[in-house]
């Protein structure tokens, strides 16, 4: 996917050198185009391939903006552990699809697709949720810190006029809750609320 570039603010505050941009993982036509856009501004533009690259480029020399594709996302943990050496990290800048973004949610500590219905924490690995669960959790991503009851919950995984047990959606918050490693006795992120429901407070 191309990207539409036009970045009329694209100029250091006066004054100041202009800043180091490092490109990686961008298609080939957008690396062109930001390459010639920034260099026309006065920026220096570096084009790294890989993580090995990107690495070099942030380790040798100070880098004020690194412009990420897809394919780069995993390099932004890599730059912003720099800050700790003793170095100020870049700002980082991720280019994906519209779509891509719509489906993909960060919470937390915690990262889902819910095109994939995927749930993964960083160093760990992925989980799969059901379709009941997927949509129990992307209702709860919906009205964080709102009280919802059983009824509507239910629904909301099931359907209307699902027939089941009011017990039918405890099982299911339980079974969301192993999945995100929420202990139901001290909760970081699905709180009970006895008689009524339950209360999402994983943001």
């Amino acid at each position: 996917m191309e990207h539409s570039f036009s970045w009329s603010t694209a100029s250091p505050p006066h004054g100041q050198a202009g800043w180091h941009l490092v490109l990686a993982g961008l298609p080939a036509t957008d690396t062109r185009r930001l390459q010639t856009l920034m260099r026309g501004y006065g920026h220096r533009v570096s084009i790294a391939q890989g993580l090995a690259e990107v690495r070099a480029q942030l380790t040798e020399a100070p880098v004020d903006v690194l412009l990420l594709g897809e394919t780069g996302a995993p390099t932004l943990l890599d730059a912003m552990t720099l800050s700790a050496s003793g170095r100020a990290a870049p700002a980082c800048i991720c280019l994906i699809e519209e779509d891509d973004a719509c489906a993909r949610i960060t919470f937390g500590n915690w990262r889902y697709d819910s095109g994939q219905r995927r749930l993964c924490v960083p160093g760990g690995p992925e989980v799969e949720l059901s379709p009941a669960e997927s949509r129990l959790l992307l209702t709860f991503l919906d009205h964080p810190g709102a009280v919802l009851s059983r009824d509507a919950l239910m629904s909301v995984a099931h359907g209307q006029g699902f027939d089941a047990y009011e017990r039918s959606i405890d099982l299911l918050v339980s079974r969301l809750r192993q999945k995100l490693r929420d202990d139901a006795r001290q909760p970081r992120c699905i709180r009970t609320v006895r008689g009524v429901g339950y209360l999402f407070e994983g943001m």
